[in-house]
């Protein structure tokens, strides 16, 4: 008869003799199979490698999950939850990913024993296949907003995949291995005035986006409405999720000032009723920027029609539309193919930029480059002022 070296009545997992370790996968007792475990070459032996499994299963006691689901149920339930929801072109590439590199490699990894190194396995395959940066690009994305996903449904913890600040240096330590890859690029990204849409081409944008969704919805007020979003995103320089997520009490009317401390949660459902999920803007960066007087009657529009709502947030909705940042994109996207606007979106964002900061003899307000930093939200002086040229003095609200 086999004789225990350490046996705690009730325990899912039991030390025997050999450094061997007998445990229920479930994680409770009669949950699962048990699994019998050699551990004479693990850490610690026996006690170091159940040590581990209790706190690996401490850290993973309030998530939603059966401890033996793996990364291929996690994508599939993820596809399952998005199909028909985002656009086709973006669940394609997602699909791509998930089906080429992401399955393969890491579905049969459990989601209880995600870490770093579950997310660097497909990217280190990307790498040694000699793809292209769009493909780890893409493979990359795809894991991060299902990772993302999880963790908003507790069914992966907050640190699954490492924190920003170890991830980020191991993926940029990856991509620099990728074939074609120069060791110095040097891109100029400055922009002028003359390399933005004028005040004109924001205004055909703005009503194409009106004549988009006015002939999607039939309802003309709606499309007016989404038309002054697209003039207050080019006469305010905030970035499109943070655009979705602004509300009445984050506009001072008066002063012509926004407070920018938030935007829409791109990863996160937004079911009709609910209140909006949001995040911290790009960077954790929370500052006021200065509104133009040009768009002052746009913002004016939207309050009130918020208003009338008996909502908080300025930009309305699509109807039945719970992927709203996915929503907004698309619109922007039809409305740019109907008149061919040659620009992106984030463009209206250099257009208010460039703007500000050129001289006032070149047409611009010549506004310096600190307080432009901070009406933008750029963490770094030196990417305000390597990204738009010309500088004099300052200005306040209601610019222009």
């Amino acid at each position: 008869m086999t004789s225990r070296r350490q046996a705690d009545p009730g325990d899912w997992i039991r030390i025997y003799p050999g450094e061997r370790l007998v445990y229920w996968d479930g994680g409770a007792v009669g949950v699962g199979q048990r699994v019998y475990k050699s551990c004479r070459r693990a850490e610690g032996g026996a006690e170091g490698e159940r040590d581990r499994m209790l706190a690996q299963a401490t850290r993973y006691s309030g998530l939603k999950i059966d401890r033996r689901a793996t990364w291929r149920d996690l994508c599939q339930a993820w596809v399952q939850a998005h199909d028909g929801v985002i656009g086709e072109a973006l669940l394609r590439k997602r699909l791509s990913a998930i089906n080429r590199w992401i399955e393969p490699l890491i579905g049969s990894e459990k989601l209880a024993d995600t870490r770093l190194s579950t997310m660097l396995i497909p990217l280190d395959a990307v790498v040694l296949a000699k793809r292209q940066a769009s493909t780890f690009d893409a493979v990359k994305d795809t894991v991060s907003v299902v990772a993302a996903w999880g963790r908003s449904r507790d069914l992966l913890p907050s640190d699954a995949i490492g924190s920003d600040s170890d991830r980020r240096p191991a993926i940029a330590a990856l991509r620099r291995k990728l074939p074609g890859r120069p060791k110095k690029m040097t891109i100029d990204m400055s922009y002028t005035i003359n390399e933005v849409p004028k005040w004109a081409d924001v205004c055909d944008f703005a009503d194409a986006v009106e004549a988009c969704v006015s002939q999607q919805t039939g309802d003309t007020s709606l499309g007016y409405l989404h038309g002054c979003a697209v003039r207050l995103a080019a006469g305010s320089g905030v970035r499109m999720c943070e655009l979705l997520a602004l509300t009445i009490d984050d506009v001072d009317i008066a002063a012509g000032m926004a407070h920018i401390d938030k935007q829409l949660d791109r990863y996160e459902a937004w079911p009709l009723g609910s209140d909006m999920p949001t995040r911290l803007p790009k960077g954790d960066i929370i500052r006021t920027t200065a509104i133009w007087a040009r768009v002052r009657s746009d913002v004016e529009s939207l309050i009130a029609d918020a208003k009338r709502r008996g909502e908080q947030v300025l930009v309305p909705r699509m109807p039945e539309m719970t992927w709203w940042a996915d929503g907004w994109g698309r619109i922007l996207g039809e409305a740019r193919n109907d008149i061919g606007w040659e620009w992106q979106p984030h463009y209206l964002r250099h257009h208010y930029g460039s703007y500000c900061h050129a001289t006032k003899e070149a047409g611009g307000l010549g506004i310096d480059g600190a307080q432009l930093q901070h009406r933008l939200g750029h963490a770094k002086l030196s990417t305000t002022l390597d990204t738009y040229v010309h500088a004099t003095d300052a200005g306040d609200g209601w610019l222009g």
